[in-house]
């Protein structure tokens, strides 16, 4: 069953599959690329913190978007506008449920080499923190 966190990897994975160029946008990490350009949307970390009886979590969710490596100088040129098309498609705003009260963009890594899978790619890395307000039961 999908949780809001669930709800909005799903989102910026279907916002950043929408741009131009890229190929696949897998619903979770995949084992092997073989189709680049592609996007793979990830959870990283999540620090939670209780107060007043809820509990927060700040979700860290990295959005990749990865090229075939061969020549830097043309990998960099392919992999530039993603920059721009990345912002675009995530200025279309993440749809939020009513335990997620916020989805931030706080960095853009890249262009650059990603290592993945035993292979290293070019493309840019797009940071995110989500706010998701989770359902604990504490005991009495």
């Amino acid at each position: 069953m999908a949780d809001a966190l669930d709800n909005v990897i799903t989102e910026i994975t279907t916002l950043m599959a929408a741009m131009t160029g890229i190929n696949q946008a897998p619903e979770y990490p995949p084992e092997g690329l073989n189709d680049p350009p592609m996007v793979i949307t990830y959870h990283v970390r999540a620090p939670f913190t209780y107060s007043a009886g809820i509990t927060f979590g700040l979700h860290t969710i990295h959005c990749d978007v990865l090229l075939s490596r061969s020549n830097l100088p043309a990998d960099e040129a392919q992999a530039r506008p993603y920059i721009i098309r990345g912002l675009n498609a995530l200025a279309a705003n993440v749809t939020l449920s009513d335990t997620c009260s916020h989805c931030l963009l706080r960095e853009v890594i890249g262009p650059g080499i990603f290592p993945y899978a035993g292979a290293n790619y070019y493309g840019v890395r797009y940071v995110l923190e989500v706010k998701i307000n989770h359902d604990v039961e504490i005991a009495a």
